[in-house]
């Protein structure tokens, strides 16, 4: 037992820690954690950002959508060029069927290149081209073939019926008519609106649903301070601050507050196209 004892290794006291130690290392601890907080705080703002269109490198609002036209003057053919995750949706059957109908053109399809071609008047390619580019425009809030056959369509209407389906609890259902002489259909904080929507970003004349009888067609405005979405991208303004036109077809996503990450729910409307006449 002596031996053992002679033998053992020597009993190290633990090092005393003194209160001004101990305090210093959770400052450093409650440091590290507000950095970490801090970090988890500035990727959410970034990613809110980039929703928003105020991230670097992100326009404040939609990008156009890149359409390139080769056609020489004169001649009665031309070639459409786009970016191929769009390509699919202006070669499909419905599309280049519009497009044909509705610029009066000979021919419309795909090429082996994987693009489009046209083929018609002088006349028909310029109504064609002039169509396409309005496609760019519109296109920027959401490229598919329904959404481009639709904004090729230009059909004339007397009337067209909506119905705005609430994508919040905060929102009611309603429906309107709209036909000549009563166009316009008004969200907004004030008294003169269709739709008062009852929020602190929201203007007295915030937004605004236009239909256009001689074209079949309904419009978004935004008329506000804070902005309006159309599928979740900022409504453009002119260099006047007026509210530009953008097209709105069947299923389109109308918000009037800034996207964010961890909504549950969108304050807007679905709009839902009943019936045309």
């Amino acid at each position: 037992f002596l031996k053992k004892a002679l033998n053992a290794p020597p009993i190290v006291e633990a090092p005393k820690v003194s209160a001004a130690s101990s305090a210093s290392a959770l400052r450093r601890a409650a440091a590290k954690s507000q950095g970490v907080l801090r970090s988890i705080a500035l990727e959410k703002e970034r990613m809110r950002a980039l929703l928003e269109g105020r991230a670097s490198g992100c326009s404040k609002y939609a990008k156009p959508t890149s359409i390139h036209i080769v056609h020489k003057p004169g001649e009665e053919v031309a070639e459409v060029q786009m970016p191929p995750d769009q390509i699919a949706a202006i070669l499909s059957k419905e599309v280049s069927d519009t497009l044909k109908r509705e610029a009066g053109l000979r021919t419309c399809g795909p090429t082996h290149q994987r693009t489009l071609y046209m083929g018609g008047t002088v006349e028909s390619i310029e109504k064609a081209k002039v169509l396409l580019k309005s496609v760019a425009f519109h296109c920027q809030f959401g490229f598919t073939s329904s959404r481009v056959a639709s904004i090729l369509d230009q059909t004339a209407h007397a009337s067209i019926t909506i119905r705005l389906s609430p994508m919040s609890r905060q929102l009611k259902q309603c429906e309107r008519r709209l036909a000549l002489g009563a166009v316009d259909f008004k969200f907004g904080k004030g008294s003169s609106v269709d739709v008062q929507l009852d929020e602190e970003v929201i203007s007295r004349k915030h937004a605004n649903i236009v239909f256009n009888p001689k074209k079949g067609s309904l419009y978004a405005q935004d008329l506000s301070t804070n902005g309006t979405y159309l599928n979740r991208r900022r409504l453009p303004k002119n260099r006047k601050g007026a509210g530009t036109l953008v097209r709105l077809v069947h299923g389109d996503e109308l918000t009037f507050k800034a996207p964010k990450l961890d909504a549950d729910e969108e304050y807007g409307f679905i709009i839902n196209v009943v019936r045309s006449v």
